[in-house]
Formats: C-alpha cells, sequence, structure tokens
C-alpha cells in the first residue's frame, strides 16, 4: 500500500513538473528500501528452513491439511543420519501422517523403521508417559521411551496432537520437537 501510494505521489509530481531531482532521488530511496523490505519479509515466510528431508513433502501436505504443519529445521539428527531415509505422508483436514522408513513404503515395518510425525486436531494424549518434559513457548510435553531405542514425544498446542516417534534419545528428540514448534 504504502509502496503504491509512494509510486502514484512521483508520477504525479513528474508528470506536474514539480519535483527536483534531489527529491525524486530521495522517493526513490524510499521506494527501494520498501521494495527491499518486502522481499526480505516474502523471503523469509516462505523459505522457512524445513529439513531437507521433509522438504519435498511439505506442498503435498499443506494441500491436504488444515492444521498447522510443525515440522524441524535441519538439524545434525537429520543431516548426518549417513543412511537414506525414505519419507512418505499423507494429510487430511483435520491432521497429517509422516513415516520415515530405511526403505522405501515402509508401512512402520520394525525391520524398516526410523520413525513418524502425526498431527491430529481433537487427538486424544497417551497416558503412558514416561515423565513430563518443558518443550519450547511453555509446552508441556510427555516423553515415552519405547522398546528397540525408540522414543516418543507428544504434546497439544493449537488444539492439535502432535506425535514424534523416532529412533534417537530423549534429549535429541526434545530437541527435534522444539525446533517443529519454533518453525510455526
Amino acid at each position: 500500500m504504502k509502496y503504491r501510494s509512494l509510486l502514484g505521489m512521483i508520477m504525479s509530481l513528474t508528470i506536474l513538473g514539480i519535483a527536483s531531482p534531489s527529491v525524486m532521488a530521495q522517493y526513490k530511496q524510499v521506494i527501494q528500501s520498501l521494495s527491499n523490505q518486502k522481499q526480505l519479509y516474502g523471503q523469509a515466510r516462505s523459505s522457512r528452513q524445513v529439513a531437507v528431508l521433509f522438504r519435498p513433502l511439505l506442498p503435498k501436505l499443506q494441500r491436504e491439511t488444515k492444521v498447522p504443519i510443525l515440522l524441524p529445521s535441519e538439524s545434525e539428527f537429520f543431516s548426518q543420519l549417513g543412511q537414506s531415509i525414505y519419507v512418505e505422508g499423507r494429510g487430511e483436514a483435520n491432521g497429517y501422517k509422516i513415516q520415515l522408513g530405511r526403505a522405501p513404503n515402509c508401512q512402520s515395518v520394525t525391520a524398516c523403521f526410523f520413525g513418524y510425525f502425526e498431527a491430529k486436531r481433537g487427538g486424544i494424549r497417551n497416558s503412558d508417559a514416561d515423565k513430563e518434559v518443558r518443550l519450547t513457548k511453555g509446552i508441556t510435553g510427555y516423553f515415552v521411551e519405547m522398546p528397540r531405542r525408540v522414543s516418543a514425544i507428544e504434546w497439544m498446542y493449537k488444539g492439535v496432537l502432535y506425535t514424534m516417534q523416532l529412533k534417537t534419545d530423549e534429549t535429541t528428540i526434545i530437541q527435534i520437537a522444539n525446533s517443529a514448534i519454533e518453525a510455526d
């Protein structure tokens, strides 16, 4: 809006022949500054740094679900896995589920299971939590240690139950959950 108003004013002054070269230069600087701010803001919002692993899936989820999509940013955990992780996911109006496997089409088979991320509006928290943990933004998370070195964490955020299960330790899964929450 400011950009259009200033541009209109410059054009009017130019047509009338009233604007001096120094006034024109000042207006051009203001317009360029506003244009740069607008570009930087747009870039920051659109290039949210989701871990590379999830980037191909993100547009599909954005079309399929109406809940906030909380995915972690790039972290050492994802960038240093040193192995292929296959990501599959689907969304629906009230949530989404993303599966991570060591082979394509893993479907949570134990041999290739690596983890999953899930969001469900109105979901009910698992009551088997081993302990409460503090997450970013004052959110309470519920940590569950599972067999085969799998950790799970879940939390409520904006009326949506978010759950993560990954083959990792408690500290790492809490860091990943915090990264996903911060991305919102």
